[in-house]
């Protein structure tokens, strides 16, 4: 009995220090000022659109997606924006092959609930198709 009170201290001890991460975005960025929220997702995929450099917001659950994305231009990059307002590692750094047919491609991404994603260095439409996995 005794064994099973020090465990249950050492674990409520380590879940107090605990602290909860803000995923919402908070800062300033340049392009354009379309901040819209895109329809949040069950098990259904979800595109999220734009033209040029632009910061999106995606109700997304916790979990893996397979990310298909299109660019008409010939670079797209896309990093999810962290909650002091800078861009967090890319997730998509595609550049084409100067034909002018632009980019696509598929890589996955975990999120951890609403994500704020800065798409840049691209010109054009584009798009971003989220999958549950």
């Amino acid at each position: 009995m005794r064994k099973g009170l020090i465990v249950a201290a050492i674990v409520g001890a380590a879940l107090t220090g605990c602290i909860p991460v803000d995923h919402d975005y908070h800062g300033t960025v340049t392009g354009s000022s379309d901040t819209s929220v895109a329809t949040h997702i069950n098990a259904a995929p979800i595109t999220v659109t734009g033209t040029g450099e632009a910061v999106k917001t995606v109700e997304l659950e916790s979990g893996g997606y397979t990310v298909n994305y299109t660019a008409a231009s010939n670079f797209l990059i896309v990093a999810p924006v962290q909650s002091s307002g800078s861009d967090g590692p890319a997730i998509i750094n595609a550049f084409g092959d100067n034909t002018g047919n632009g980019v696509t491609g598929t890589t996955t991404f975990h999120a951890n609930g609403r994500t704020t994603f800065h798409v840049s260095n691209t010109q054009g439409e584009w798009s971003l198709t989220f999958a549950p996995l």
